[in-house]
């Protein structure tokens, strides 16, 4: 069976499956974080693209513009310029994404052979210069980040970036205090260049993944916030205290690195925490959000229930400003539907009112409402909406319907329609009951068209069937041609 969409209001529902109740919007990211990413890696390529020139092909102002970088090995310089390039390339097509894959997979190999013991001389030179495990380490993991994001896994290669940082961030203490670490050393320039890589994979895709659930704005996001400050700022605050206060007499410049340790564990269990809390606030609220629809949707068309129109209904007539916009109602009977349902049986009549009520649905604005109260019967409430257009929009309905491929034994299944507006002085049954009666009225001259209810405390009905462009009317032949 076809799927078809139908619209609730100013969401999506599915009509053929009522228990998907709303379809999520997609998570977007701001177009500044966009092009900080695109900066970060352009500069990434841009002083790898030079250091590496510097090294390979000999030149003198490549050397001077590259005198920064002589701790940098070419092998770095080549692992820095496929990761930027894979940061660099969209993943708009098929063909972008292998390429993106490649550079980032490139990166990855050169950095897990660094730790291959046969081949760690090729990452080394004759001067002491050499791709240190740290290096190796921090840019592999960044690689695979990047490949997870490519392959649409972003939680999972934003964790990659911060497990970088953290290993970035012992290294940046270690070169302050002349402490080689685990791994050893990492040359000022390639620790740069690593933290704009590591910029440029949480930015890319601020709006999705871990750096959603950080920067939120839900209670989960203020709560991880809370949590950040506290793991970043606690571990430096108990260091100064057990430097200046306790009289702490150790190696001032270990505990800096093991402060900094400290400091890049905490911002990965505060991530991993924010992850699972997101995931578990998503559940939580879909339930609601499943028991919400259930309440005030149709189990049968998932358009709204009767409630839900009464609810809305008073709602929208507390707007100050609703006697000027002015406010319309359609009811829409489907003609015949008793003798059909027999024959097509509950299941087959069932899925005749998704289909109409689909169609309905589909010559609404967003603000408008469609809810199928009872049996057969739909009724439309159009705010901002005043009576040739509601007019208009009941005809369009009713030769939809006529129009679509729904036979019968009676022959082609048709809807006629009734027409009110709103007025200050009734209420909402007497309103309601105005429309139902111009649908009673426009069933008896043979059903498929539309009728127009009098003003509260007139008595001629205005009718204008579905082939005939200009209103016309019965009873009172100095109504017939008039606009409403």
């Amino acid at each position: 069976m076809e799927r078809t969409h139908v619209r609730l209001g100013d969401e999506m529902k599915d009509a053929s499956a009522p228990d998907v109740r709303v379809q999520r919007r997609r998570a977007v990211t701001p177009w500044w974080c966009r092009m900080l990413a695109c900066i970060c890696a352009g500069l990434v390529l841009g002083m790898a693209l030079v250091v590496l020139g510097a090294q390979v092909l000999a030149q003198d102002w490549m050397a001077r513009q590259a005198s920064g970088f002589k701790g940098t090995h070419p092998a770095t310089a080549i692992m820095l310029v496929l990761l930027a390039g894979s940061f660099l390339v969209p993943r708009t097509t098929r063909y972008l994404r292998i390429i993106a894959y490649g550079l980032a997979a490139g990166a990855l190999v050169l950095a897990v052979a660094r730790f291959v013991p046969a081949m760690s001389g090729l990452y080394i030179r004759a001067d002491g210069v050499a791709t240190g495990l740290n290096t190796a380490a921090t840019l592999g993991i960044l690689a695979l980040g990047r490949i997870a994001m490519v392959a649409g896994r972003y939680a999972i290669g934003q964790f990659m970036a911060l497990v970088a940082t953290s290993i970035l961030m012992a290294a940046f203490v270690g070169n302050i205090f002349d402490q080689a670490g685990l791994y050893g050393k990492m040359s000022d320039m390639t620790l740069f260049l690593g933290w704009l890589l590591v910029g440029a994979a949480l930015l890319g895709h601020a709006g999705r993944g871990v750096v959603a659930d950080l920067s939120g704005v839900c209670e989960t996001g203020f709560r991880a916030r809370l949590d950040l400050a506290v793991g970043l700022l606690g571990p430096v605050l108990i260091a100064i205290g057990m430097i200046y206060f306790a009289g702490f007499s150790g190696a001032h410049e270990a505990l800096a690195v093991l402060v900094a340790q400290i400091i890049g564990l905490n911002l990965l269990t505060i991530a991993l925490n924010a992850r699972f809390a997101r995931r578990l606030d998503l559940r939580r609220r879909h339930s609601e959000e499943e028991r919400y629809w259930a309440v005030i949707s149709d189990e049968v068309t998932g358009l709204y229930n009767r409630s839900a129109l009464k609810a809305r209904f008073e709602e929208m007539t507390k707007d100050p400003h609703l006697s000027s916009r002015g406010l319309s109602v359609i009811v829409l009977d489907v003609d015949g539907f008793g003798a059909v349902n027999q024959m097509a049986g509950f299941e087959g009549g069932d899925e005749i009112l998704r289909r109409i009520g689909a169609e309905l649905l589909g010559h609404l604005g967003g603000d408008d409402i469609l809810a199928r109260p009872h049996s057969d019967e739909f009724v439309a409430l159009l705010p901002d909406c005043r009576t040739r257009k509601a007019t208009t929009i009941a005809r369009d309905m009713c030769h939809a319907v006529a129009q679509m491929d729904i036979g019968t034994a009676q022959g082609v299944l048709t809807v006629s329609a009734g027409i009110a507006r709103w007025h200050m002085s009734e209420t909402g049954p007497q309103f309601y009951n105005r429309a139902r009666a111009a649908v009673e009225i426009a069933q008896l001259r043979g059903g498929n068209q539309a009728c127009m209810a009098p003003h509260p405390g007139g008595v001629t009905p205005v009718w204008t069937a579905v082939q005939e462009v200009p209103v016309t009317s019965y009873g009172d032949p100095s109504l017939s041609g008039r606009a409403v």
